[in-house]
């Protein structure tokens, strides 16, 4: 959470940034797939369909923090759209995923959305 947007072109240079130092690493591939799903200026349908991809990667890692980010990213994609009952489903596959998370300090955000 942040108080105020980054300054115009500040999350494109760090997500630059990230895919420069990614390489081949499907984690790092995911991750960064999360997050230009949520970079500023996209519309619903772009912002789902990198959301989408993100889940793709997400699960191909395995990760359940990667997994319940890319969700997030999906299920916000799908509320801009007008699909409330395609967001409903989707957060409720989400919070199942998060047990499985535990008590892992880097879950914490993910975490949240449980209590």
């Amino acid at each position: 959470m942040y108080a105020g947007l980054p300054a115009a072109g500040t999350v494109g240079g760090l997500l630059a940034d990230a895919r420069a130092r990614a390489g081949d690493d499907p984690r790092a591939a995911a991750a960064i797939g999360s997050a230009e799903a949520w970079e500023p200026g996209l519309t619903g349908t772009h912002a789902a369909e990198r959301a989408v991809r993100a889940l793709r990667l997400a699960r191909r890692v395995g990760d359940p923090l990667l997994i319940s980010a890319a969700y997030d990213a999906v299920t916000a994609g799908l509320m801009t759209e007008g699909d409330i009952p395609g967001a409903a489903a989707t957060a409720a596959e989400r919070v199942s995923l998060l047990p499985a998370l535990g008590r892992d300090p880097r879950a914490a955000f993910e975490l949240k959305d449980t209590g």
